[in-house]
């Protein structure tokens, strides 16, 4: 098998099962022994192919003579990945699509749709990619060109209207620049920066952080470096870093982290009280947290404890603060993660809100009189935001809101003292979050 097969078995896959990309090309990558290279290129391939794809299907719409019968999936997936590379890879010349494209094509579907294959890139060498071929005065042609679901896009257009929505549309189709997290403890600012600059790794820090850099070049090299793997530096989004910055954990504390797998905001916890405290970690799903704990390897702090826990229903000890990173639709993140705009639908919104009011009732249970507990999530809509800390407000009054101000970069706080960002604006994912303190 060839690289554009392997991508084809993944992408196939996916647009059949629905499911997260990330277990489907983990699962197929396990079954295989390929090549580390090639495994970083099929990922970053069907991750592009997959957030494209909507605006895909409407080239491959407008160049096909019957656009709405309905035709098998593998000639979908064939058509996709043909597509996007004839518009969007820049490396491949377009005679070679047109050759591999039709060889699948006869391979995968049959000699019918080889020459249908064949005659739509033929005719979509005619436009110009950059230009939609019709007006986008519909929604659903500005969804198709956005390539994000139409329930969405009306969504968003109806709160911010439609020139912000093609502004947050167009920032999430692009791969979002990597962070990197410092461990003061492991390695200072000068000596980060000269081992990182003779890795061909070039970083620039955050003007708001001591802690955060943005990785400029060389991302990739950085998971197979010793700082890496030592537990000096981390992966992790800088407004995910704030969420832990607004708890404000402090040295000595009993902390609670639910929710918490894989565990990135958990050890930057620790790592934020000098590994002087405990943090107690637990999430509902006993793979991710396995996953944690062999993350823990790299990290060796001994005041990170791991735990499988339901945050609804199961007891925990009374904690000076609690971070309730609740599971959630993920709207803030669709750059990173691209699959998830397909995969969503417009009543996952009110079971996440439901669950995640459940989380914030049973927790408040467990914060000490004076304590604080963080309520965060990674999703744009306000049902699962300011609605559930409404919501929760509205059932006791033991809790009042600390304004994020007091720990947070200003433009990233709203009027009424949350931690709200703005992707295209501050460069960072999507993040909501409100610090509660309890009354003493």
């Amino acid at each position: 098998m060839n690289a554009r097969d392997h991508a084809y078995a993944i992408l196939y896959t996916f647009f059949r099962q629905r499911k997260r990309l990330k277990e489907i090309t983990d699962s197929y990558f396990r079954r295989r022994n390929l090549d580390p290279a090639l495994r970083t290129h099929l990922t970053a391939y069907t991750r592009e192919v997959i957030r494209w794809s909507g605006r895909l299907d409407w080239w491959i719409r407008v160049a096909l003579d019957r656009p709405n019968r309905r035709r098998p999936l593998a000639l979908q997936v064939v058509l996709r990945q043909a597509v996007y590379e004839l518009y969007m890879d820049a490396t491949i010349p377009d005679y070679a699509v047109l050759d591999e494209a039709v060889k699948q094509a006869r391979k995968k579907v049959g000699s019918y749709a080889a020459s249908l294959v064949n005659a739509v890139l033929r005719k979509l060498t005619q436009y110009d990619p950059h230009t939609p071929p019709v007006s986008l005065n519909t929604l659903e042609n500005r969804a198709a060109w956005y390539s994000f679901p139409p329930w969405l896009i009306r969504r968003w257009e109806d709160r911010y209207g439609q020139d912000r929505t093609a502004e947050l549309a167009n920032y999430f189709n692009h791969q979002p620049p990597h962070h990197l997290r410092r461990n003061p403890d492991r390695v200072d600012e000068k000596s980060l920066l000269h081992v990182l600059k003779g890795a061909h790794i070039d970083v620039e820090r955050f003007s708001d952080s001591d802690r955060f850099y943005r990785i400029i070049k060389g991302g990739q090299r950085l998971l197979n470096h010793s700082l890496f793997k030592a537990g000096a530096v981390s992966l992790q989004d800088r407004g995910a870093g704030a969420i832990v910055e607004l708890l404000a954990p402090r040295e000595g504390e009993l902390i609670l982290d639910v929710c918490a797998a894989p565990g990135t905001k958990s050890v930057y916890l620790a790592e934020y009280v000098h590994d002087r405290g405990r943090i107690l970690a637990s999430d509902v799903n006993p793979q991710r947290v396995a996953t944690a704990q062999k993350d823990m390897q790299r990290h060796r702090l001994t005041s990170l404890e791991w735990s499988c826990k339901d945050a609804t229903r199961d007891s925990f000890p009374l904690a000076d603060a609690i971070l309730i990173d609740a599971p959630c639709t993920g709207t803030g993140v669709f750059g990173r993660r691209p699959d998830a705009r397909w995969r969503r639908q417009p009543e996952d919104i009110e079971t996440m809100a439901h669950l995640q009011l459940k989380l914030l009732t049973h927790m408040q249970d467990f914060v000490k009189d004076g304590g604080r507990l963080v309520y965060s999530t990674c999703s744009l809509e306000p049902e699962e935001n300011w609605q559930v800390v409404e919501s929760f407000n509205n059932l006791n009054d033991r809790f009042e809101v600390d304004s994020a101000v007091n720990y947070v970069p200003p433009p990233w706080t709203d009027d009424s003292g949350a931690l709200v960002t703005w992707p295209p604006r501050h460069g960072v994912d999507g993040m909501f979050a409100v610090r509660l303190v309890a009354r003493s």
